[in-house]
């Protein structure tokens, strides 16, 4: 395999302006350059203002400047850009090239903050055709660095008390999965740990000692300054701490075992000298941070991609980042926004070596057999009524509410049926949405309808048959399936069952019709947990819904989520090709792993995944760890 042509373009002030040059690793064969106009006060057709108010409106961009800096402006900065620095050398040698890496060497703030990857030429963003863009320090010595086998991951994800919610649950839940389904370690409790208070960042850091690290979560930046916010306490007091104090901790515990950091907040490099890159980058030799600001459903979008590119493909940083610019698919993204312009790649590594995860024989066990655990019968109804709605063409949605004791997989359900809908029907084209239930509901059909604005980060609900037409353009052969899921409902929550008439009243009237403008369907799941009485809170979901006669939507009550048995987990094992020693041996095992959870789903399904990252030889010693408690919820 031929190496990629790799072009470091030195820039320095130089009195009022600027000077720089371009060489390929030999500072002693550069070509030199003289007076680019990239300074603050350089002008950019299409732009009344200069290069500085351009950078300071990237930096907290507002309605009118997103609209003012759309892709024809971006063009004509990305010509800028490169007329300034290649576009002044001739017979480079990069003419036709695909795989080509570009680092901006540079200590200048403003140079730093220009958006390099708008790179364009021939009215090409030289991003989009593969081409990789990084930040480097001068005389920084660049290494080479090797990302060991199941590397471990710290997840930072704080979600402080009154800042807009981040969705981090569910988004974790997906990461895990989807690392979980290549190698079994990447599981948090295992490779994957979890931490957000900030007193707890330290301890954490020097007990886990992580390879990579991933802070998701809020950030506040500006030209001056850039600030995480954390929590702090029980009450998720939030904790606003300078990058550079985030840094100066990391530099205390982590050491140099750490390889990669992923800030993914908003303006996480604005602050320059001050910001993640700056501040991170003297101790890890990667790190990706967003130059600007970013929405729930694309940082969830871009960050699936870029750990999915880093762990199981094995590609390296620049790689990532510059695959992450090419792919303008991810909700809400294109080129005429400043949104796929994140993130940026601060780097000081020479080469990058990763160990990813081989691919699994047929003959494995599935890789989503964790979430696959009994379930049979609710699934079953999920399953066929689903497949005869995009059979039939009608009704045009489906809503499924189910109900369960706290640790009986609740929640899990809703991740089975996403995995399991995913691969059995191969004619639709599954979308997922995640609301976030509404804080109040004092208009409680207008409270809906902005939870499923918000969601889908769309204008208003008459928007939303354009909204899912573009989810599915480029793959018009299956019929889109909207699949709505919800958070669990608990007893003191806003919403209660009483109110999910009214959400359904929604669907039918809204949301139905504009499925059907669009030849897609829908499928909703709601979910509530009730500690002690879940026949109580069966009673008041059929209350609820009784007598509510609906022309477009069908909805039905499953049954509630009990106990596991032996028989079970037999049959479980089987089915997915768990591996567990046989006959006798294995009953005893799984008899005293229901013995030490009470038939729990969710302690159970953590005793099998303990037993099998262990190793069977070792499921004696699984079996002596003590059973996890349980939290007591009031009942409903």
């Amino acid at each position: 395999m031929t190496s990629p042509l790799r072009y470091f373009v030195e820039l320095s002030p130089a009195g009022a302006a600027y000077e720089g040059r371009i060489h390929r690793g030999q500072a002693d064969r550069s070509h030199p350059f003289t007076a680019p106009a990239l300074g603050r006060d350089a002008k950019i057709p299409g732009w009344p203002g200069d290069l500085g108010t351009l950078l300071e409106g990237l930096a907290a961009p507002d309605e009118e400047f997103v609209h003012a800096f759309d892709a024809r402006l971006q063009i004509e900065l990305g010509k800028h850009l490169w007329t300034q620095t290649f576009g002044q050398i001739e017979n480079l040698g990069f003419e036709d090239e695909a795989d080509v890496e570009v680092q901006i060497v540079t200590e200048d703030e403003h140079v730093a903050r220009l958006p390099w990857a708008l790179l364009n030429r021939r009215g090409l963003f030289l991003c989009a055709l593969g081409w990789s863009v990084s930040l480097t320090r001068p005389a920084v010595e660049q290494m080479d660095y090797l990302l060991p086998p199941s590397p471990k991951l710290l997840v930072v994800a704080p979600e402080p008390a009154g800042w807009p919610a981040t969705r981090a649950a569910s988004h974790l839940e997906e990461l895990e999965r989807m690392l979980g389904e290549a190698d079994h370690r990447f599981r948090f409790g295992n490779k994957l740990l979890r931490v957000d208070d900030w007193d707890d960042i330290g301890p954490a850091l020097e007990g886990f000692q992580p390879d990579l690290l991933y802070y998701y979560g809020h950030g506040k930046g500006d030209l001056d300054s850039s600030c995480l916010v954390f929590i702090r306490g029980t009450d998720h007091e939030p904790r606003e701490v300078p990058v550079a104090d985030f840094a100066q901790k990391l530099h205390r515990a982590a050491g140099p075992q750490l390889l990669f950091a992923y800030v993914n907040c908003c303006q996480g490099d604005a602050g320059g000298l001050l910001g993640a890159g700056w501040q991170l980058g003297e101790l890890v030799p990667a790190v990706v941070t967003n130059r600007t600001v970013t929405y729930v459903t694309t940082a969830q979008a871009q960050a699936l991609e870029l750990w999915r590119d880093l762990l199981l493909r094995g590609e390296p940083p620049h790689r990532t980042v510059s695959m992450l610019h090419a792919r303008i698919e991810t909700p809400g993204q294109s080129f005429n926004n400043t949104r796929w312009m994140n993130p940026v790649l601060h780097r000081r590594y020479a080469s990058w070596t990763a160990n990813p995860p081989q691919p699994r024989s047929l003959v494995d066990r599935d890789p989503h057999w964790n979430v696959k655990l009994d379930r049979s019968n609710q699934f079953a109804r999920v399953y066929t009524e689903t497949s005869l709605m995009l059979h039939e063409k009608r009704p045009r949605a489906l809503a499924y509410f189910w109900y369960g004791e706290e640790g009986q997989g609740v929640a899990l359900f809703h991740q089975r049926l996403q995995v399991e809908l995913q691969e059995l029907m191969k004619g639709a084209l599954l979308l997922e949405v995640k609301p976030r239930w509404p804080d109040e509901l004092r208009n409680s059909y207008r409270s809906f309808a902005d939870m499923l604005v918000e969601a889908c980060e769309i204008q208003d609900l008459s928007v939303f048959s354009a909204w899912v037409r573009a989810q599915s353009q480029f793959d018009r052969r299956r019929s889109p399936l909207i699949h709505v899921r919800h958070d669990p409902l608990r007893y003191g929550d806003v919403v209660k069952p009483s109110d999910l008439k009214t959400y359904l009243e929604l669907w039918n009237e809204r949301l139905a019709p504009a499925l059907a403008e669009a030849n897609a369907f829908g499928l909703v799941g709601v979910s509530f947990l009730a500690q002690k009485n879940p026949a109580q809170l069966r009673d008041l979901l059929r209350e609820a819904l009784a007598e509510l006669d609906l022309d477009d939507v069908l909805y039905q009550v499953l049954d509630e989520l009990e106990d596991l048995v032996l028989d079970d987990l037999v049959k479980f094992l089987r089915t997915h090709n768990v591996p567990m020693p046989r006959g006798a041996r294995r009953d005893k095992l799984l008899i005293h792993i229901l013995e030490k959870t009470g038939g729990q789903y969710e302690m159970t399904l953590e005793e099998l995944k303990r037993v099998v990252d262990l190793g069977l030889d070792d499921e004696a010693e699984a079996a002596a760890e003590p059973a996890p408690k349980s939290k007591k919820e009031p009942e409903w």
